[in-house]
């Protein structure tokens, strides 16, 4: 099963993108489709989005290397994130 919800949109007043709230409703059914609780789910969600926000930072765009950092982050999530630099702890202690 394939969930899908939108997590931003572009806001042509501001010219940015803007992120939506995740519903409940979807938070929910992926968490019990996937055996996760829904915390868990809003932690993944944390840590992703500091992923993809490192990335940005780093001026990562080629999509052959973001593709290949988010195959890693999928098999090995910690190394992932201390080789970006990322905190694992002061990203969910938000």
């Amino acid at each position: 099963m394939v969930l899908l919800s939108t997590l931003w949109s572009y806001d042509l007043g501001k010219l940015q993108f803007v992120e939506s709230a995740v519903s409940s409703v979807y938070r929910d059914r992926l968490a019990h489709i996937s055996g996760k609780s829904p915390k868990e789910i809003i932690d993944e969600l944390k840590l992703r989005t500091q992923v993809l926000i490192k990335l940005v930072e780093k001026k990562i765009t080629d999509i052959n290397q973001v593709t290949k950092i988010c195959r890693r982050y999928i098999s090995d999530a910690n190394s992932v994130l201390n080789e970006l630099g990322i905190k694992k702890e002061e990203v969910l202690r938000h």
